[in-house]
């Protein structure tokens, strides 16, 4: 198979304008310029800028099956986008993958154990063109302040952001090796699966030297992110015969996250901080998470919590491993745990009983952290006349005068490990078939029936994604 796509995508395709003191409603915004507005009004006209992202791809792929026993498949696209620099626009990804279907072999004929034996293999490598600004790779110009020029202050312009001729598709190289087999008559069935995946080539905003460079930060490709880990599925079909069945399935998966590298011979940063957004007044300059070689995405870096003084302060530890009321951010940060699960798995069951099913789905996470970042917002004693405090002020034993109870610390990062009813669906088949109609099935559904946590909050589970999983 070959194939070619284009496709372009303009956003900000648009433009505003205002004015101030008009006469009458009646004419909406249908003629602005009836306004009066005062001497020195400025005009708004926005800050959107058109952005057009073109994407072009040429791809081909081959599929080959060999006596059923031996199939490949490869595939390899060229393609380009208008994001990254003139230098490198085309990025090449090839992708090969086989399969041995052992149990097709002829010294498998003889045995008993096997029902089904396949051994998988796979290798690619992916670009990332998403998410990022059409514009990432071009000079910008800007408002930079004012400047007074023939006796009045007007607003300067200077660049923004530097020129990358040289930036580039983010790279994600992947590995896989598995096997698939059934027993039993193939009433048991087990797959194992192993993969180590690198994404390459990441881009981020370092900051460089403004003799060298038009403007003090340089958007370029350098960080490497590995995930390695294993997933293995176990399914039966315990009972089945005519009048009633049961089959159920587990599934587990363990994967372990690290940034390998964030810098390079020319590009350099020692950790980035993140998640200040979920950061609450008061805390200048704070985070809840930091990008680090050698720790996974998510890792919390934050406060320590050592208690409350006599004086209903709160304490924490400083970097001298000393106890104060008076941290300083991000001077005083800890390591505290990460957002990255030890163990995904999931339990899934189907009745079958005469014409009644019934089919439920359970799902748990396990070994991870998570912010209650809400939780430090409500024990904020300063707002109790604008909101209920939570029981767990009363049960924390914190002071009603403390004025930093809502400082982000490891107090509040929480085990979120959960197991929920994620699904239970009941079913009854009505006895209806005609020359119109070939089956009727009546069910009830249930969606997250219960969830079994220690975590404080409304729900554990919250987004795991991007650069700041687990920080809310």
């Amino acid at each position: 198979m070959l194939g070619y796509s284009w496709q372009e995508t303009n956003t900000g395709d648009g433009f505003q304008a205002s004015n101030v003191n008009f006469m009458s409603d009646a004419t909406e915004y249908y003629n602005l310029g009836l306004g009066s507005p005062a001497d020195g009004y400025n005009v708004d006209y926005g800050d959107k800028t058109i952005r057009t992202l073109r994407m072009i791809s040429f791809f081909g792929r081959v599929n080959c099956n060999y006596k059923q026993r031996y199939i490949l498949q490869a595939s390899l696209r060229n393609d380009g986008s208008s994001a990254f620099g003139k230098n490198n626009r085309w990025g090449l990804f090839p992708s090969v993958s086989g399969a041995w279907c052992t149990i097709a072999e002829p010294f498998m004929q003889d045995q008993t154990l096997f029902d089904d034996l396949k051994v998988k293999v796979g290798f690619g490598i992916s670009g990332n063109s998403m998410g990022f600004d059409p514009m990432v790779s071009m000079v910008r110009y800007g408002s930079v302040g004012k400047s007074y020029y023939q006796g009045d202050y007007i607003n300067s312009i200077g660049v923004v952001q530097n020129e990358n001729p040289d930036l580039k598709w983010e790279k994600t190289s992947m590995v896989n090796i598995g096997v698939d087999a059934a027993f039993l008559d193939s009433r048991l069935r087990v797959g194992v699966e192993w993969y180590n995946k690198i994404t390459l080539d990441l881009i981020w905003e370092y900051d460089v030297p403004s003799t060298k460079y038009l403007y003090e930060k340089m958007i370029v490709n350098v960080g490497e992110i590995s995930n390695r880990g294993i997933e293995a599925t176990l399914s039966g079909d315990v009972i089945d015969n005519r009048t009633f069945g049961w089959t159920t399935g587990v599934t587990l998966a363990h994967n372990r996250n690290r940034v390998e590298s964030l810098s390079d011979d020319l590009f350099k940063v020692e950790y980035v901080l993140t998640g200040k957004d979920a950061i609450g007044s008061g805390q200048t300059g704070g985070s809840t998470q930091v990008i680090m070689e050698g720790y996974p995405i998510g890792t919390f870096y934050t406060l320590k919590f050592q208690g409350f003084s006599e004086d209903g302060k709160s304490l924490f530890l400083n970097k001298d491993e000393e106890i104060t009321d008076s941290p300083v951010a991000p001077d005083d940060y800890y390591i505290c745990g990460d957002a990255q699960p030890k163990l995904n798995y999931s339990w899934s069951h189907h009745f079958r009983w005469k014409r009644f099913n019934l089919d439920l789905l359970f799902r748990g996470v396990a070994g991870h952290k998570v912010l209650n970042a809400t939780l430090a917002r409500l024990t904020y004693t300063s707002r109790v006349s604008h909101f209920n405090q939570p029981l767990y002020v009363l049960e924390s034993g914190q002071p009603f005068n403390d004025t930093r109870s809502h400082f982000v610390s490891d107090r509040y990062i929480e085990k979120a490990n959960f197991f929920r009813l994620e699904n239970l669906n009941v079913g009854y088949t009505l006895p209806v078939k005609n020359q119109y109609l070939e089956s009727m099935n009546l069910y009830f559904n249930v969606s997250n029936a219960f969830v079994l946590t220690s975590y404080k909050g409304i729900d554990p589970e919250v987004s795991m994604g991007g650069i700041e999983p687990g920080g809310r």
